[in-house]
C-alpha cells in the first residue's frame, strides 16, 4: 500500500518550496521525476515499519523544470523549484518628469 506523504509549499519571488516529510527514507531509495509537467516522487522507507510514498504534482508553467533541485535532510525532502526568468517579478521605475 502506497501513502501520500505530507507537502508543505511555499511561494516566493523566485520560485516555489516544497517540503514532503519522509522519515526513515533513505536517498538511495527516493525518485524524483519531472513527467509532462508533472513531478512524480516515489519513495520506500525500508526499515520497520516500512512504507512506499508516491505523489505526484503538476508544475506551473512558469517553473524552470531545468534547473529543480533537491535535497534530503533528517527525512524532510527539500525540493526547490525556481521560477523561468521571464516569469519573475520586474520592478518598473517611475520617472518624475
Amino acid at each position: 500500500m502506497q501513502c501520500q506523504p505530507s507537502l508543505f509549499v511555499v511561494e516566493n519571488e523566485q520560485g516555489l518550496d516544497l517540503q514532503v516529510d519522509l522519515p526513515g527514507v533513505a536517498r538511495e531509495d527516493l525518485d524524483i521525476k519531472v513527467e509532462n509537467d508533472t513531478v512524480v516522487l516515489r519513495a520506500e522507507r525500508k526499515q520497520r515499519p516500512t512504507a512506499k510514498y508516491a505523489r505526484a504534482f503538476v508544475l506551473p508553467d512558469y517553473i524552470d523544470q531545468q534547473a529543480i533541485q533537491a535535497k534530503i535532510v533528517d527525512g524532510v525532502l527539500n525540493l526547490t523549484l525556481p521560477r523561468k526568468e521571464t516569469a519573475k517579478p520586474k520592478t518598473i521605475p517611475i520617472t518624475v518628469n
